[in-house]
């Protein structure tokens, strides 16, 4: 069975994960975000992105902003296909100047709001659905970074950076053809370095934004079975008939990648629904790509804060809602990293 690497989280509470958590980790600081009316808060996707945590309600489709004590800020969007409205919102990020993105894949959109205002629409019904996006800033200029791949003109490409008008900049890990399995995990460093992996494998590329290749590298977990140098022998009868390597269990498969100043943190889920909740995660070093520690934890990593982890869990104890844990790392890094790169 193929799970396909997806951001709409259900988690829910699992009493080993304190345990995980605290095994790797110092919880610094603790947190619930619940609804004032008391009526359930069961998100469908969260995450912490330049210290602004946000959570997309899972059937009235509004996009929720929380401050750090729990308070909700604002409310964006909600059910339905107009301006600003959302089918089915599947990620959020945000950019530097505070304006907020989201990504609605069945109408092939992307609203974007500023100062709790719907501001405009990207329309990408010309492109490849992508798995996840990214906001990158160069020179002044917001683009989004489309991972995923599929057919854009004559190329094959990984992933594609376009402008808010939905032009397309450049294409990046441009494929000489189309591969059995399309599914791909990205991020961005540093507003300019751009990284994209294949879900099932544990290779690593890192590109400028014109396209350039600047960087290989490889992240191992003890626990990972990895298929991926499996598939060139795949055949396409094998995929149409659910009898390939990537239906059969387990095997783990590349749910995210998380940047931080000083850390490189790749998450796995295992291709299982018994031990799906269960999240192994790898955490590099940003600088010399050495793992730090090789982590297994029933909680979704949400993002980070200055030098702390940001985990987060539903809890259905009570009436439904959203517990965050920032932690700091029991792990140590050689030195602070001023200027983080992946370049070799």
């Amino acid at each position: 069975m193929l799970i396909l690497p997806s951001l709409f989280l259900f988690f829910f509470q699992n009493p080993e994960s304190l345990k995980q958590l605290e095994n790797h980790f110092h919880i610094e600081d603790f947190q619930t975000f619940k609804n004032p009316d008391k009526s359930p808060l069961i998100p469908n996707y969260i995450v912490y992105n330049h210290e602004r945590l946000f959570a997309i309600e899972s059937f009235d489709k509004q996009l929720v902003e929380f401050n750090e004590d729990g308070k909700i800020l604002r409310r964006l969007g909600g059910k339905g296909q107009g301006p600003g409205e959302f089918t089915q919102p599947r990620m959020v990020k945000t950019d530097s100047n505070g304006d907020v993105y989201v990504l609605d894949p069945p109408t092939q959109q992307f609203h974007i709001f500023r100062n709790d205002k719907f501001l405009k629409t990207i329309k990408i019904n010309h492109l490849p659905q992508p798995t996840s996006f990214h906001v990158v800033e160069e020179n002044g200029q917001v683009l989004l970074y489309l991972v995923g791949s599929g057919q854009y003109k004559k190329t094959i490409p990984q992933g594609i950076l376009i402008d808010l008008e939905g032009k397309v900049v450049s294409t990046i890990g441009n494929l000489e053809k189309h591969p059995l399995f399309p599914f791909w995990q990205g991020e961005v460093l540093n507003n300019q370095q751009l990284v994209m992996a294949h879900a099932v494998g544990n290779n690593f590329s890192v590109y400028k934004t014109n396209g350039d290749k600047i960087n290989e590298f490889s992240v191992f977990h003890p626990k990972l079975k990895l298929i991926n140098h499996l598939l060139a022998d795949v055949t396409k009868e094998e995929v149409q008939s659910f009898k390939s390597v990537v239906d059969k269990e387990p095997h783990t498969q590349l749910f995210d990648i998380f940047i931080s100043a000083d850390y490189f943190v790749t998450s796995w889920s295992r291709v299982n629904m018994d031990t799906d909740r269960y999240r192994f995660y790898v955490v590099s070093d940003i600088k010399t790509k050495k793992t730090l520690t090789a982590l297994e934890i029933g909680l979704p990593l949400m993002g980070f804060k200055d030098d702390l982890f940001v985990f987060g869990d539903l809890n259905r104890d009570d009436v439904e809602h959203l517990e965050v844990y920032f932690c700091k790392p029991k792990f140590e890094i050689a030195e602070k990293n001023a200027n983080p790169s992946l370049r070799p």
